[in-house]
């Protein structure tokens, strides 16, 4: 059973996540003060710097929910997929994380830039999924270099590599303008992927 010190802990930092992401979404991430999210979510601004640390943390912590989800829901997929067109399971493992940064922008910026982030509770955790995807994608990769190619680990370690790079491009691009919509972004990670495992 859970305490009421404990039971108000959790309201305050939920209250505190539900104003931030209401107002980033409204504002954006930029514009939105950690005044004015103390001011929706009814608490003093050292009360969220205790919870979260700073405003990037708490931009992370609002998505990580989400990314946990999403990184158990693949693990889950992948036990059942078919990975005999590895493209096409490549760009079905990418797409959702593309599309999160897609809508995202501000997030997708702390993706892009993730190694320059302060240690903390959320920022580490936040690093850990990031790699956690990238180790999907490595498992994905020798699973077929084995049963297909009977590849070295070597070149297992080389295609992930490939893979991110091409996957850290598409998203620079789009967040960028370069790149004008969702699908002609997953069309160029596509040929990306496609022709590197054409070589």
């Amino acid at each position: 059973m859970v305490g009421k010190p404990q039971k108000r802990t959790i309201e305050t930092k939920q209250n505190i996540l539900t104003a931030a992401e209401n107002l980033f979404d409204k504002n954006g991430f930029e514009a939105t003060s950690m005044e004015q999210v103390a001011s929706k979510a009814g608490v003093v601004k050292g009360t969220i710097f205790s919870h979260f640390g700073d405003k990037t943390s708490l931009l992370i912590a609002i998505k990580l929910k989400f990314l946990v989800n999403l990184l158990e829901t693949q693990k889950s997929w992948l036990e059942d997929a078919n990975a005999s067109n590895l493209s096409e399971t490549l760009m079905q493992l990418y797409r959702p994380w593309l599309q999160i940064f897609r809508e995202n922008p501000d997030f997708a910026q702390l993706f892009l830039v993730q190694s320059t982030l302060k240690s903390g509770v959320w920022t580490d955790e936040f690093v850990k999924l990031c790699g956690g995807f990238e180790q999907i994608i490595h498992d994905t990769l020798q699973t077929y270099n084995h049963e297909k190619l009977n590849a070295s680990p070597t070149d297992t370690e080389l295609s992930t590599q490939a893979m991110q790079a091409f996957y850290f491009h598409v998203l620079a691009l789009y967040k960028g303008g370069y790149i004008k919509s969702p699908q002609a972004q997953e069309t160029l990670l596509n040929q990306l992927i496609t022709k590197w495992w054409a070589n």
